[in-house]
């Protein structure tokens, strides 16, 4: 809880939480100091608190608040002074850089030390302009849901949504609602929010500046469907292999196809009849050749993402499928040229840049999902090498390369779509958006990494070449 802007009422972050008792025998009056890098914390523990609850306080300081300061704000303060508090009897609140802890709360609740996360947040906010109370909480518990150490034993986690709930009742609710933006609408909405309200620019027309839509229009489709499971579309579903159905809208009997051919005793082993498909799904990725006879002769059919129906030239038409991976030209929104790897080098530590379109393998890429975060690895056809975040920077002007294939979170890209097929990408590890440097127009324009600005030199379009 930030104390000048709302007032934390204990029964809101008590609510699920798991009571605990520690042995507090022979505690005495303590003041610790700690360091962490170029960040320090001085800690008066009040006597209040058993050894373990402050072991777990000065790894959560050492490990969370360096994070937190590097993704959010890299001038925030460089040293905390932490108290608990025998006098005070809510949870926590912060001050400018002071974080206070009640004792009555972490004595009866020695699990919940990532109340902690919450207050640091608070720290690195360091708002001082009229931000609104609901967001300010929302962003501090968001920053608890992302960075904390021991929610599962506090019992602490996000709500599901319900129908009485709205985007302004703060704390867990707005946290929820923020992660969900983040997962399907902008990878870096979090950031941005934080950033507009510490420089003062945020106002009720930044929702729409950075997604294109209110903050009301997006909690209503929130509230339409409010799972954090889904997966994001691209022109298909993005998740498994293909899946063709005999009914329309994805009924009846399913057959899963991975990347091969199947001829007419193939799609059978499979459980699927002849001429027998109404509907299919493909995920983005992938493209599938339909035929109307065996042994892929006669009419074809190719899709390349999600059909309801197949249309009534091709519904109960299709005797064998090809399904493969789609190959893409990925385009600069602002330039026309494709990202490319520099001379077509197949080496490690390549060169990625934009080049006039000239159809090689230098300029043919293919994508693929990753289930567990909603990601994509991104894979020249040159040699299956990924698009990597050279040395794990996490800075503006960080170099893109080619490496091996790993699927390490430096190689995991969101990808968001904006308007007219275009895109952006971000960067699983440093949250920064694939960028033409310098807004180059020029062939051999360096591509780099930047804080999403939601501008033409950051816009990809992926098209099919296969």
């Amino acid at each position: 809880m930030k104390k000048v802007v709302t007032k934390l009422l204990t029964g809101v972050l008590m609510t699920g939480m798991v009571m605990s008792t520690c042995n507090y025998a022979n505690v005495s009056a303590a003041v610790y100091n700690y360091t962490s890098g170029q960040y320090s914390m001085t800690f008066d523990d009040a006597g209040a608190i058993s050894s373990d609850v402050r072991d777990r306080l000065e790894k959560t300081f050492k490990e969370v608040y360096p994070k937190m300061a590097n993704d959010f704000n890299t001038n925030t303060s460089r040293s905390l002074n932490v108290r608990i508090d025998w006098g005070y009897s809510g949870v926590a609140y912060t001050v400018s850089n002071e974080i206070v802890i009640s004792a009555d709360y972490i004595r009866s609740h020695s699990n919940d030390t990532d109340c902690f996360t919450h207050e640091m947040m608070h720290v690195v906010q360091a708002y001082r302009y009229n931000v609104p109370g609901w967001l300010t909480e929302g962003i501090a518990d968001y920053a608890r849901y992302k960075y904390g150490l021991y929610n599962s034993q506090a019992g602490w986690g996000l709500p599901n949504y319900n129908s009485g709930q709205r985007y302004t009742d703060a704390y867990t609710v707005t946290a929820r609602f923020l992660v969900w933006l983040e997962k399907y609408k902008t990878a870096s909405i979090v950031k941005e929010l934080d950033s507009r309200c510490r420089n003062g620019s945020y106002n009720d027309n930044t929702w729409r500046e950075l997604t294109g839509k209110s903050v009301d229009e997006l909690w209503n489709e929130y509230s339409s469907n409010p799972s954090l499971d889904r997966q994001p579309t691209t022109g298909g579903s993005t998740s498994g292999d293909v899946s063709i159905y005999q009914d329309i809208n994805y009924g009846g009997r399913v057959a899963s196809l991975g990347v091969g051919n199947y001829n007419l005793s193939a799609l059978q082993a499979k459980g699927f009849y002849n001429d027998d498909l109404s509907s299919i799904r493909c995920p983005w990725g992938y493209k599938v050749t339909m035929y109307a006879d065996d042994n892929f002769m006669g009419a074809v059919k190719v899709v390349t993402g999600d059909e309801n129906y197949v249309g009534n030239d091709w519904n109960d038409k299709v005797s064998s499928i090809k399904v493969e991976k789609a190959i893409y030209k990925i385009v600069s929104r602002h330039s026309g040229l494709c990202l490319d790897v520099s001379g077509g080098s197949s080496a490690s530590g390549a060169n990625v840049q934009q080049w006039t379109d000239n159809g090689t393998n230098a300029q043919k890429w293919m994508v693929s999902f990753n289930s567990s975060d909603s990601t994509y690895v991104i894979t020249s056809v040159i040699n299956g090498k990924a698009l990597d975040m050279d040395g794990w920077s996490r800075d503006n002007g960080g170099n893109l390369i080619m490496w091996d294939n790993n699927n390490t979170d430096n190689q995991r890209w969101y990808i968001t779509g904006v308007d007219d097929g275009y895109t952006f990408l971000i960067n699983k590890y440093s949250n920064k958006a694939m960028d033409v440097q310098d807004w180059s127009a020029s062939a051999g324009g360096n591509v780099h990494q930047w804080d999403y600005q939601a501008q033409a030199n950051q816009q990809w379009k992926f098209i099919m070449v296969n």
